[in-house]
Order: C-alpha cells, then structure tokens, then sequence
C-alpha cells in the first residue's frame, strides 16, 4: 500500500471524512522535515507494514495505527516534551469526531 491508502484505511478506522488530504500534508511534511533522521516518514511505513503482518494482530489495530501515525509527528532535538507534544498534535489536527472514535475504542478494549 501507498502512503495515500494507508491514510486512506487510518482514517476509515477513526471514521474522518473531511480535509483528509490537509492532514496527511500536515503528517508527510512534518515526517519529512529536513532535522528528521529516524522518525520519517518511511519509518511510519515501515510500522505500519509491520502492522499488516498476521503476527502482528491485535485486536486495537484502528488505535495502534492511529499511534503509529502521530507517535513522532512533533520531533525537535532540542526538547525534552516532544513525544508529550505528539498527542496533542493529533487532538490539534482531527475534528471532533475523529477524536471521539479513537476514545470510544479504547474504552471498548479495556472493557
């Protein structure tokens, strides 16, 4: 899969429908940032392939995706917080409803 049906199948898992194509230039620009070394874009791939594979199943694949996605999208050598200010990036860039899908997940996985 390609970087656009990857987005493409996170998105359906977190039920976004608008300015899908804004967020996923948000993500490739910041994966893509030239201060990036490890945490690119090809490293989400690299995840994300992992993912796909049968030994990797778990039954939280829409929120393990989701992290995927944003677990670096706020990189910057010089702090201390940008794994912290990664999930906040996340609330920034999805609507309502998107964050409201990824919390209902997992209160239904830890039930």
């Amino acid at each position: 899969m390609n970087v656009e049906q990857r987005w493409a199948k996170c998105r359906s898992y977190l039920g976004v429908a608008c300015a899908a194509a804004e967020r996923l230039e948000a993500l490739v620009a910041a994966y893509g940032a030239p201060d990036r070394h490890c945490h690119t874009l090809a490293h989400v791939m690299d995840c994300l392939e992992k993912l796909d594979r049968p030994e990797a199943w778990t039954q939280d694949k829409p929120c393990v995706q989701a992290a995927i996605w944003f677990h670096d999208a706020v990189s910057d050598s010089h702090a201390i917080d940008d794994e912290q200010r990664s999930p906040v990036y996340f609330y920034e860039k999805f609507e309502a409803a998107a964050r409201n899908n990824l919390q209902t997940l997992l209160i239904e996985l830890q039930g």
